[in-house]
């Protein structure tokens, strides 16, 4: 067993061994530093594996969907989910799970039927229930911030509950998000972003690939993490508004003068002094902002008689509002100005169906313990590799 070959050292050690690794001038006579470093590399992937879990969900192919004979079948999608505390509440990604009459959580060779306690529409994470405790729950960092941060992303990848990847936190993008270099799969989400003190920093929800390159990674924060899953676990579901367009920003120089009533007026005596813009680059067909009357390359100046700050605090402040809301916004068009009022809608969580199923019959033929060594050796190489070209240019 993988378990019988791990020490139960404390996993900060990792990360001072991990430095001595790269700083150390020389190695010990008795014993590499590299060995104690893969010792504690061992430790931390076993103790964060602890807690993380596999989210298994099933839902029904409608008749006739297809034409072929699999029409009517049941089929399932796997993504990945964290023990968020010792009262069975699990933690993952609501895109995972919305739509789906049938969920399941599945820890070592437990697999526990979860209840859905709470969607976060704010931040698209969801917490579910099992009727008991399991593993051990995540420490949640309490940074706000991880650049250049070594971090394992910790998930299922195609049906190995907990799969390790290393890689760098980038920092935290505009909007709060954190994105981070270590690969990931559809099956990595809802799964978790650690340090290596074996601190959660963030829930992976996404990723963006582009051509010919590796794709990054992105995770809600833990600061995030915390105060919407006290939410949940307390009032259940989380709504967040919702108008239906995007934008870009763009600087305006000198700064346009509009007063209240919405009038262009001389430099220096306008009400609302508008030097960033927010441009409509697309609306939702039928969304709160099309029955409003917006319209693609509008240029959206105030909210409320205030002036717009920027696209990403506006869409922060969208998603803030409450739905059924009304607010109105300020709108140039051809040189001429408009005062809107917008009915807030209610956002929604789209479903996510993985292009790469797995049955239960193949989940359960799985070693998980061999498909963790597996992983551990390839890191190992890379440190190998590390070490190597430290050594080659002293």
């Amino acid at each position: 067993m993988l378990m019988t070959g791990f020490r139960r050292a404390a996993g900060k050690c990792a990360w001072m061994t991990f430095w001595a690794v790269l700083f150390c001038s020389s190695t010990s006579g008795q014993e590499s530093s590299l060995s104690v470093f893969e010792r504690g590399l061992n430790d931390l992937i076993y103790q964060l594996s602890r807690s993380v879990v596999t989210v298994e969900v099933y839902y029904p192919q409608p008749a006739g969907a297809t034409g072929s004979a699999a029409d009517g079948a049941v089929f399932n999608l796997i993504s990945s989910g964290l023990i968020y505390d010792s009262a069975g509440h699990v933690l993952t990604v609501a895109s995972s799970i919305v739509g789906k009459p049938a969920i399941v959580v599945r820890f070592d060779d437990q697999a526990l039927p979860a209840e859905v306690k709470g969607i976060d529409y704010r931040t698209g994470l969801v917490m579910l229930r099992v009727a008991k405790p399991i593993g051990i729950p995540v420490k949640l960092s309490l940074q706000h911030g991880c650049a250049g941060q070594m971090v394992f992303a910790l998930g299922n990848a195609y049906g190995l509950r907990a799969a390790p990847s290393m890689g760098f936190c980038a920092g935290l993008r505009p909007d709060g998000i954190v994105q981070f270099t270590a690969p990931i799969s559809s099956g990595t989400l809802g799964g978790g972003l650690f340090d290596l003190s074996g601190q959660l920093i963030g829930v992976i929800t996404g990723g963006v690939r582009q051509e010919n390159r590796d794709e990054i990674g992105l995770a809600i924060s833990a600061p995030e993490i915390s105060s919407a899953a006290r939410y949940l676990i307390a009032n259940g579901d989380r709504l967040a508004g919702y108008l239906g367009l995007s934008t870009t920003e763009i600087d305006i120089f000198p700064p346009l003068q509009i007063s209240r009533t919405g009038n262009l007026i001389q430099a220096g005596s306008g009400d609302i002094q508008v030097g960033n813009g927010v441009v409509v680059t697309s609306v939702v067909p039928s969304s709160p902002a099309a029955r409003a009357g917006i319209r693609k390359g509008d240029l959206l100046f105030s909210i409320n008689r205030q002036a717009l700050p920027s696209a990403v605090q506006l869409a922060n402040m969208i998603k803030q509002s409450t739905p059924g809301t009304i607010v109105e916004f300020g709108i140039m068009r051809q040189n001429r100005t408009y005062f809107v009022p917008v009915k807030i809608g209610q956002a929604q969580v789209q479903s996510f169906q993985s292009s790469v199923s797995i049955t239960y019959e193949e989940y359960e033929s799985i070693d998980v313990t061999d498909s963790l060594l597996r992983e551990i050796e390839s890191l190992k190489e890379t440190i190998r590799y590390l070490e190597q070209r430290l050594k080659q240019l002293r």
